[in-house]
């Protein structure tokens, strides 16, 4: 009943979570699939494929890159979604309108959060690799860097990770994600070093993208945000 009730409450996490494992299952065993859906940004500016940017999101390397995704999603993405429900439920409140309504723009609010952050964390990797035929990006983790991003501004104090308020933490991992993308690594590097191999870039910016995106969704968390910031500040 647990599991029914929270998918009640987080209905468009539950169906990216289904939709990207399912798909990251079948690309598995269909490489042609895993082709079609990859951000290749060569072919995505000379094809005119922008749609890369979202499937590339649907598909995953390996079990281990799934199962990382997956983990950081469950642990966050349905927390999101809610405090959203929650958000809109507040902003209703002294109105006299069906619970369905505030329900629906909070649903749809999450999933423009979500696929603006997939989009905007393939922004600058599409710049710097366009001219790459050889180069491709594929899984969830700008998305997710979005969501994480999102988290963290709804509960700066509430939570920690590693002992860092969920707040400082948000910003720490933007920055230095997108510090760590400005490096150039050579083949041998990427050949030989897993860390080189991932692209920070769509980590940093998918986060950069969610912090935007929430604040035009919500802008009075960016009031609230800047008056714990001057708190914490002056105390």
């Amino acid at each position: 009943m647990e599991i029914i009730g929270t998918i009640k409450q987080a209905p468009v996490a539950a169906f990216i979570l289904l939709a990207t494992v399912a798909t990251s299952l079948f690309a598995f065993r269909d490489k042609s699939l895993e082709a079609r859906f990859i951000f290749n940004p060569w072919i995505v500016v000379r094809e005119k494929e922008y749609f890369r940017t979202i499937t590339s999101g649907l598909i995953h390397a390996n079990f281990i890159h799934l199962f990382f995704n997956t983990a950081v999603f469950l642990q966050i993405g349905f927390i999101v979604e809610h405090d959203m429900l929650l958000r809109e439920a507040q902003n209703f409140v002294d109105m006299d309108v069906p619970s369905w309504l505030y329900a629906v723009i909070a649903h749809g609010k999450y999933a423009v959060l979500y696929l603006a952050s997939m989009i905007v964390s393939h922004l600058s990797t599409l710049v710097k690799e366009k001219d790459n035929p050889a180069y491709n990006s594929l899984g969830a983790s700008g998305a997710i860097s979005g969501l994480l991003m999102a988290f963290c501004m709804f509960h700066p104090m509430g939570y920690s990770f590693f002992g860092i308020p969920a707040g400082l933490f948000g910003l720490v991992y933007m920055a230095g994600s997108i510090l760590i993308g400005r490096i150039r690594w050579s083949e041998e590097q990427k050949a030989t070093n897993f860390f080189a191999r991932i692209n920070h870039d769509a980590h940093g910016f998918g986060a950069l993208g969610g912090a935007i995106f929430l604040l035009m969704l919500y802008p009075s968390q960016g009031v609230m945000l800047f008056n714990l910031i001057k708190s914490l500040l002056l105390n």
